[in-house]
Parts: C-alpha cells; structure tokens; sequence
C-alpha cells in the first residue's frame, strides 16, 4: 500500500487524494513520504528547482 501511495504522489496526485484513493488518513501519506525523503540525495541546489509543485499548488 505505501508503494501504491508513492507511484500516486510521483504522478502527481495530493496527499488527500490519495488517502480517499487507498482509505488511508491522509497524515499516514505525509508520514510515508517523509520516511521515503530519507532515501532521496542530499539537498539539491535551489537555482536547479524552477518549478515546485506543493500538495496540489503549483509555485514559480
């Protein structure tokens, strides 16, 4: 289930959206895409981020 939540927020789904997807809370998606943030590279440099995308909110 928490990789079914992940394949769902990479392809752009909300956290709430998925949790009414899976009939999970939708703090239990934050908490599992913050376990899987350990996995990721250390911190990218900001001037590589153009554009982020932030639960559903699009920022430039």
């Amino acid at each position: 289930m928490r990789f079914r939540a992940l394949q769902l927020y990479l392809e752009g789904y909300s956290m709430r959206a998925i949790s009414r997807e899976l009939g999970v809370n939708h703090q239990s998606i934050a908490n599992w895409m913050k376990d899987y943030g350990r996995y990721l590279p250390p911190g990218l440099p900001p001037d590589i981020v153009e554009l982020a995308r932030l639960d559903g909110l699009f920022v430039l």
